[in-house]
C-alpha cells in the first residue's frame, strides 16, 4: 500500500509540478533580478560602444580627401 501523499503520486503519474517553497520562490526572484540587471549593464555597454564607433567613423577622412 502506498502511504505517500496523493499529490506526490499524481505528480508521478501526470507530471504535475510539486509546490515550491517560499524560499525557493524568493531565490528565483532574486536570480531573475540579477539577470535583468546584467542585461541592462550589457545593453548600456553596447550602446556606449556604438556611440564610440559612430564618433570614430565620423572623424575618418572620406575617400579621396587629404588630411
Amino acid at each position: 500500500m502506498d502511504l505517500r501523499h496523493p499529490f506526490e503520486r499524481a505528480s508521478r503519474w501526470f507530471g504535475v509540478a510539486q509546490p515550491k517553497s517560499a524560499k525557493t520562490n524568493v531565490n528565483i526572484l532574486h536570480q531573475e533580478e540579477l539577470i535583468a540587471q546584467k542585461k541592462r549593464e550589457i545593453e548600456a555597454r553596447l550602446e556606449q560602444q556604438a556611440r564610440q564607433n559612430y564618433l570614430s567613423i565620423q572623424q575618418l577622412p572620406l575617400f579621396g580627401e587629404y588630411v
